[in-house]
Parts: C-alpha cells; structure tokens; sequence
C-alpha cells in the first residue's frame, strides 16, 4: 500500500469516526431539547429553539471531534472549531429545512443527527491533517 492510498483510508477512517460522534452528539442533544421542549416537532414558531439546539449540537460535535481538548497544541483549534461548528450547525439545518425537505427538518432527531453527522464528517477527515 502507498502513502498516499494509506493517508486516504486514514482520512476516510477519521471522517466515519466523526461522523458516528457527530450522529450520537446529535441525537443526545436531541434528547435533551425533547425533555427541554416538550415536543419532537419543531413549528414555524419554534425555529429560534431548532436553530439554538443545532447551533449547540455543531459547537459539541467541535469539541468531541477532531482533535482530543486535554492536546495543548490543539486548544486553540478545538476554540475554533466549536465556534464555527456553531455556524455549520444552524447552517447544516437551515439547508435541511429549506434545500431538502421541510418535513424533515422539522423532526428535531432526525435534524440534529444529520447535522451533527456532517459536521463530525467534516471534522473527522479533517483530524490529523498538516503533522509532520
């Protein structure tokens, strides 16, 4: 096996790894605002909640992602990444509510796991990249 064929399956091992993280981070948050909420299905007037527990399923699929927290090398990437995980995360829902279905967007479990799993695929494949 080549370099190059054995940094893809690596990458492609990293993007799976995050995007099973990001799926479960997902749907645990999802869990949560369904305790918080009251409901699975989120209306027209509660897109402000959706977008908030999207938001904060990006910023913890950031931190569990990626690079380990406790690294001292990566503190300052893993800040970066919560926060524009943050911004993906509402992004990656707004995309699933107005590109790709409206009903689906709007079953908060289903939502949260496609957005934390993007996310965490992001992240994951992006894991490790630039080491010398």
């Amino acid at each position: 096996m080549t370099i190059a064929a054995r940094a893809a399956t690596i990458a492609r091992v990293n993007a799976l790894r995050g995007a099973v993280i990001g799926a479960i981070v997902g749907a645990i948050v999802a869990a949560i605002a369904r305790v918080a909420v009251g409901t699975w299905t989120l209306g027209a007037d509660e897109r402000v909640r959706a977008y908030a527990a999207a938001a904060i399923a990006g910023v913890l699929v950031g931190l569990a992602s990626g690079e380990p927290v406790w690294s001292a090398r990566a503190r300052g990437v893993v800040a970066a990444k919560s926060i524009a995980g943050g911004v993906l995360g509402a992004g990656a829902l707004h995309a699933l509510r107005h590109w790709v279905s409206a009903q689906g967007g709007a079953y908060m479990p289903l939502a949260l796991a496609v957005v934390g799993f993007v996310v965490g695929a992001m992240y994951g494949a992006e894991r490790g990249r630039g080491r010398d």
